[in-house]
């Protein structure tokens, strides 16, 4: 997993310029619930 004080930089980036942050399972089901308009959806994640 990447150091949170490394990607925290990136993070305060792009939140501040419009993206919204996105750090639970049903914040992402709750946007592609929507169905409208366009998202482009990145992640951290740790891979197994």
């Amino acid at each position: 997993m990447y150091d949170p004080l490394m990607i925290q930089p990136m993070r305060d980036e792009l939140t501040r310029v419009g993206f919204k942050e996105l750090r639970t399972p049903e914040e992402v089901d709750a946007l592609m619930e929507k169905k409208e308009g366009t998202s482009l959806i990145f992640s951290l994640a740790k891979r197994n």
